[in-house]
């Protein structure tokens, strides 16, 4: 969905955010929940993550098999994908840190996570179904996430710069589309994703927040400052747009 053009409701093409953890997380079969998506559901676009603590709890020996798998299934329907890399990545706890890399410090962990991006894309870099990458997940949402180092705008270029002398696709960064600015996100990025919750939960105040701001808020946002800070041909991407409920753990 693409916020800075207008389209005719024919022409906004959808698509799905898949994360293996949380089918676990909610008693289904995994692989079969992604073929379904794929198969019943006829999902063509799709957002995928490697996390990093799921592919390098030992970091002797990677286990890339749960985003080969994606991967495969989806060359073989012809589905476009965007791949996320990096330690911040979608669903909780948001910062997907293997527990060995948690016990380094902060600068040591950024070479680490530099090595595993490195891995990543360097593996998938010939996969004609990854049509771009997105670069860490809202790494500019200090207010959000467990155990996240503080964001650090010169890593982040660190990592795109890597991702792209690796393959040259296109790079998506993304911020919250309530409490973001969007700025750094738009300088940063060949195509900005922003993620809406119109509805959430907040574990502080213990209430559930209503955001008020209308539809044309967030087409205005993008249109205004895309022109001042964005790139040519650079769209504004729905990333995620929330379709379950957020509740608190009560």
């Amino acid at each position: 969905l693409i916020f800075n053009q207008t389209y005719k409701q024919t022409e906004i093409t959808y698509g799905v955010s898949f994360s293996p953890n949380y089918a676990r997380y909610l008693g289904l079969d995994w692989q079969k929940t992604y073929l379904a998506i794929l198969d019943e559901l006829q999902v063509r676009n799709l957002s995928l993550t490697s996390f990093w603590d799921t592919i390098e709890k030992d970091p002797e020996k990677p286990d890339f098999s749960q985003v080969d798998f994606q991967l495969s299934e989806a060359s073989k329907r012809g589905a476009k994908v965007i791949l996320v890399v990096g330690a911040r990545q979608p669903r909780w706890p948001e910062c997907h840190i293997p527990e060995w890399a948690r016990q380094l410090t902060p600068e040591e962990r950024k070479l680490k996570t530099l090595e595993f991006v490195q891995k990543t894309v360097e593996r998938y870099k010939d996969h004609p179904e990854i049509i771009g990458y997105q670069v860490e997940n809202e790494p500019f949402a200090f207010w959000f996430g467990e155990n996240c180092d503080a964001p650090d705008s010169v890593f982040l270029q660190k990592e795109i710069e890597l991702v792209k002398s690796i393959d040259p696709k296109k790079i998506m960064v993304t911020d919250s589309g309530e409490w973001g600015n969007w700025i750094s996100a738009i300088i940063f990025s060949d195509n900005l994703g922003i993620s809406i919750y119109r509805r959430s939960y907040n574990s502080t105040l213990g209430i559930y927040t209503v955001y008020p701001f209308p539809a044309w808020m967030y087409t205005l946002k993008s249109t205004v400052l895309s022109k001042l800070f964005g790139h040519p041909n650079q769209k504004t991407i729905l990333a995620e747009l929330q379709t379950e409920p957020w509740v608190s753990d009560q």
